[in-house]
């Protein structure tokens, strides 16, 4: 029930968006610098992979396509569409919302996601999980599509009531708006 009253909402943000908004296509890469979890109000953070990860560079190529709307006279950008992260040799895919502030040359950025997973590569499926995937994240734009920055991205289930896992990231991408 509560997956189907998150898509209807989901649905209807995105039917409701003025038919003016932008189509905007994102593209780069993640690189994980820490994995860690809250366990009962508690951050660990497991050092072991983290170091691991910090001495190897594992680029986590990531993708979105997005239905955009700019608010005018403010710099505040709101949108829905599918983000996706490829692994080797799988990709999976998932709904994804965004809001979006631009401070001088910084975008903040508030992103959550799940419910419906895609995968495709060797396996192919498309499944549901009670899964919640939530990304803050600050970006230093170079121009008007490139961006430099870093943040967080987590998974939080209800089947671990007392836990989340994240993983904290550098990354590169460029927002390329049609």
């Amino acid at each position: 029930m509560k997956r189907s009253v998150m898509a209807f909402f989901i649905l209807a943000g995105m039917i409701a968006m003025p038919l003016y908004a932008q189509v905007r296509m994102d593209v780069g890469f993640d690189l994980p610098r820490g994995v860690g979890a809250i366990i009962q109000g508690q951050p660990e953070i497991s050092s072991e992979v983290s170091d691991a990860i910090s001495n190897y560079i594992i680029p986590f190529p990531e993708a979105g396509l997005y239905y955009q709307y700019q608010f005018a006279g403010a710099p505040v950008r709101i949108g829905g569409g599918v983000r996706l992260f490829t692994f080797i040799i799988e990709t999976i895919v998932w709904p994804n919302i965004f809001v979006e502030a631009d401070v001088w040359q910084f975008t903040f950025s508030l992103q959550t996601g799940g419910g419906v997973f895609g995968m495709f590569g060797i396996y192919g499926s498309l499944r549901t999980a009670q899964v919640i995937i939530p990304d803050l994240s600050v970006w230093f734009r170079i121009g008007d599509a490139f961006r430099i920055g870093g943040g967080a991205i987590a998974f939080a289930s209800p089947d671990i009531p007392d836990g989340i896992a994240f993983v904290y990231y550098l990354g590169l991408k460029f927002a390329i708006k049609f």
